[in-house]
């Protein structure tokens, strides 16, 4: 049993955590997804049974937007018993043993595409465990487009040779003491963990220095450090100098925000 507003479940994006209240008192009659599922939007999670009102039930929808809560469905039921519509599964396709699962944005890329769900499965993913990005998808509706056909990935994606070695790893168990805890890691880290690899997979890790004399910088500061305050309210940082060097530089050199 479960009155308004009483937290029902919690959903988990790459960036918050947000849970989700109910939005009618009664009993939960079934729930459709299990922990840790991806759900698309809008996808029916749980049926409830009105309290106080056999005769109905609330169908309680995946939120539409991040922030928003659920929408419900009632079905007044009279002389005919109310049918619960099909449950739509999240959006999985198999590949071998393992589940194969892909973001929003690669599903509506594919299907504005046209493509169909064996098609999309065989594309090489080149992000962590082998998943597709947003990346590999577009490269590949291009390459279709331009009447090449998908060439399977030569190299050895760098998240396969992270997972080998992590297996490894594991392998040889660290010592441990009795005052050790071991904490699974939940979905927010795991998302970072993958952006982590990915980052390392699309960008150049590099750190360029180059050092400069701003000692004529330091004596304006020291200069009118005292009548700022005394102006704004607020001290003087070499901030404001630094913001409006980057700003001119970019405006003379604009490839160095280019991406």
């Amino acid at each position: 049993m479960i009155n308004e507003d009483d937290v029902l479940f919690e959903v988990e994006t790459a960036k918050v955590s947000s849970e989700i209240p109910s939005p009618v008192a009664g009993k939960v009659v079934e729930i459709l997804f299990k922990e840790g599922d991806v759900v698309p939007v809008g996808v029916v999670v749980a049926i409830i049974d009105l309290a106080g009102e056999s005769s109905g039930e609330a169908t309680v929808d995946a939120p539409e937007e991040k922030g928003t809560t659920p929408s419900v469905e009632v079905a007044k039921q009279k002389d005919e018993s109310v049918t619960t519509p099909p449950k739509e599964q999240p959006q999985k396709l198999d590949k071998g043993d393992d589940e194969k699962w892909f973001s929003p944005m690669v599903l509506q890329l594919a299907k504005e595409a046209n493509m169909s769900a064996d098609e999309l499965n065989a594309i090489e993913g080149t992000g962590y465990k082998g998943r597709l990005t947003k990346t590999d998808i577009s490269n590949y509706i291009s390459r279709k487009g331009k009447e090449f056909a998908p060439q399977p990935a030569t190299a050895t994606p760098i998240a396969k040779n992270v997972e080998q070695k992590i297996e490894k790893v594991d392998a040889t168990p660290l010592p441990r003491s009795a005052e050790d805890t071991i904490v699974p890691m939940d979905s927010i880290r795991s998302i970072t963990a993958e952006r982590m690899i990915e980052s390392v997979q699309t960008s150049a890790h590099v750190t360029t220095i180059v050092e400069i004399d701003v000692t004529k910088l330091v004596k304006w500061r020291t200069k009118n450090k005292d009548s700022f305050v005394a102006h704004e309210g607020i001290a003087l940082t070499f901030m404001p100098a630094i913001a409006e060097a980057t700003a001119k530089a970019l405006v003379e050199f604009p490839e160095i925000n280019a991406s």
